[in-house]
């Protein structure tokens, strides 16, 4: 009995001892990472999500958080090509990521690839009904690509699905509310 238990204590505190030595936990990496990103850190935030990722004990879930992570801090960091490569990774991992779609919509916005934008802000809308952010979004490609209507629709589903006040989307329907009637009035002279 008492070998038994000698077992079990050395078995027990062998994974502690091991995983000391090896660093923080994917887990414990990733909370440090976020930690990082809230306080603005954003090289200790990349550096902790890359280690992060080196952990076999991730799921799928927590491995796209991390590449989604990596994505914004790349896309704020003006490295777009190297968001867009997180982001993807993040979905090939786990596809219903509306955050992700909404991050490669954003990616694919500031390249003004407006069509290829519009289709992941609708994919995320789907996942995810009330984004309100993405459905703002959306209607800026739609006003890019000169859709004013359907830019307008969406803007007042940003701000209804942020329970009827979101300034970005009322500033953005108002700006086009502006533009429509120059635009009406210009062709009116002519």
């Amino acid at each position: 009995m008492k070998k038994l238990i000698a077992l079990v204590l050395f078995l027990g505190i062998a994974p502690l001892a091991h995983s000391e030595d090896e660093g923080p936990s994917g887990t414990d990496a990733l909370q440090a990472a976020g930690a990082a990103l809230v306080e603005g850190d954003l090289g200790r935030a990349e550096t902790l999500y890359q280690e992060a990722l080196q952990s076999p004990t991730l799921g799928k879930k927590q491995q796209a958080s991390a590449h989604y992570n990596l994505g914004c801090i790349y896309m704020s960091q003006k490295t777009p090509e190297k968001a867009l490569e997180r982001f993807d990774r993040a979905l090939a991992l786990f596809p219903e990521f509306p955050e992700a779609l909404y991050g490669r919509g954003n990616y694919r916005t500031s390249q003004k690839e407006y069509r290829a934008a519009i289709a992941d802000y609708t994919r995320a809308i789907e996942l995810k009904p009330a984004y309100q952010q993405a459905f703002n979004n959306r209607g800026m490609c739609w006003d890019r690509l000169r859709e004013y209507e359907k830019a307008y629709q969406d803007y007042t589903k940003a701000i209804a699905a942020s329970g009827g006040s979101y300034p970005k989307a009322e500033i953005n329907r108002e700006l086009l509310s502006i533009k429509r009637r120059v635009s009406n009035r210009h062709e009116l002279q002519l």
